[in-house]
């Protein structure tokens, strides 16, 4: 995608079930899906993209503008490739983990995005960590839990 603009996508908590686990939804919503997503403006919208399960989206110089909640909302182990990118009157300025079920072992890692250094992280629901399954949080990684 390519200058596009997505705008007012104040679903109130909408989505639906996966392998039981809820997928709430934002303005762009991923699945499985890794695209490319450049010169993009995201405005006025609860959340701006949310990435689910295998998600690994390049996403460069987009704008995020007006979000309710986190500019850029993906699980713990999706890998989006971030480079220009701005966040205005966000919410909260924040790199968003969902609430779902770890089906496997991961590392949430250390992210430079729009300029902040080692973005904190928010949590946004529950997490949980599936018997067998790894967490690893990398050093200096900051989560904050929302409630």
């Amino acid at each position: 995608m390519d200058n596009v603009i997505l705008q007012f996508g104040y679903l109130p908590w909408s989505g639906y079930r996966i392998n039981d686990v809820y997928v709430y939804t934002g303005a762009l919503t991923l699945i499985n899906s890794s695209p490319t997503l450049s010169n993009c403006t995201f405005k006025d919208v609860n959340y701006g993209i949310y990435a689910f399960a295998s998600s690994n989206p390049t996403i460069e110089n987009c704008q995020f503008q007006n979000s309710v909640y986190n500019s850029n909302i993906n699980v713990c182990f999706c890998k989006p490739n971030f480079s220009g990118n701005t966040f205005t009157n966000s919410g909260v300025t924040a790199l968003g983990i969902c609430s779902e079920h770890l089906p496997t072992s991961g590392t949430i890692s250390k992210r430079n995005v729009a300029g902040y250094d080692n973005i904190t992280y928010a949590l946004m629901g529950d997490l949980y960590i599936n018997s067998g399954t790894n967490v690893t949080v990398d050093p200096s990684v900051v989560i904050k839990i929302m409630g």
